[in-house]
């Protein structure tokens, strides 16, 4: 009999995906198995990748979106919690861009360790070229100003909602190269009301 897949979705936030393990951060208000909000907001938020933001996108900032996780952690210790060579699938949608810089190089050695040979991850994040020239472009619009500010920076809401970095294709491509990733490709496979990054990769 085939071994079960494991499809991990990291922080994953208030989208829930079936047939994946969707983890979050502990410190956050995650609302896991254990809690009695569980299958309410578990429904709520369940939803596809092809459908990934099945809620209308809302540029001004919300905080009213519950956190449903399978599994509650910091990412960052990824390799901690997670054995070598046992995951299938990795997908990080906006989520590389709050983890702290020193900690970014870790994380995505420890997503290469984690995966099985020819497993594979998808990751995107904001395109930081693109985002700058909005911010630039609207700096006699004070509400568009304060957006794509918000697009660079994150929210700062929370240490959760804080952009630690920007990203460009080279500088992505050239990290996920450096750990050995193969079959690079940026690509865009979720769709996104803002200038984002796609990358697909297999170990």
């Amino acid at each position: 009999m085939p071994s079960k897949k494991i499809k991990l979705h990291l922080g994953c936030g208030s989208v829930y995906l079936k047939g994946w393990v969707n983890i979050d951060r502990r410190d956050l208000d995650v609302i896991g198995p254990d809690d009695s909000r569980w299958e309410k907001y578990k429904e709520q938020n369940t939803t596809t990748i092809k459908k990934y933001y099945k809620r209308k996108y809302i540029k001004s900032y919300s905080a009213t979106r519950k956190i449903v996780a399978d599994r509650k952690f910091d990412i960052r210790h990824l390799g901690w919690k997670i054995e070598k060579g046992t995951v299938s699938e990795i997908l990080a949608v906006q989520v590389l861009e709050h983890i702290p810089k020193m900690n970014v190089d870790e994380f995505i050695r420890s997503c290469y360790k984690i995966l099985k040979p020819r497993g594979e991850i998808y990751m995107d994040v904001p395109d930081i070229i693109p985002t700058v020239a909005m911010a630039y472009n609207a700096k006699d619009d004070y509400k568009e100003l304060e957006y794509a500010l918000r697009l660079i920076y994150g929210s700062g809401k929370s240490e959760g909602h804080i952009h630690h970095d920007g990203y460009f294709v080279e500088k992505i491509v050239d990290m996920f190269k450096r750990v050995g990733f193969k079959n690079i490709c940026v690509c865009n496979k979720i769709p996104h009301k803002y200038p984002t990054i796609g990358i697909s990769a297999t170990k």
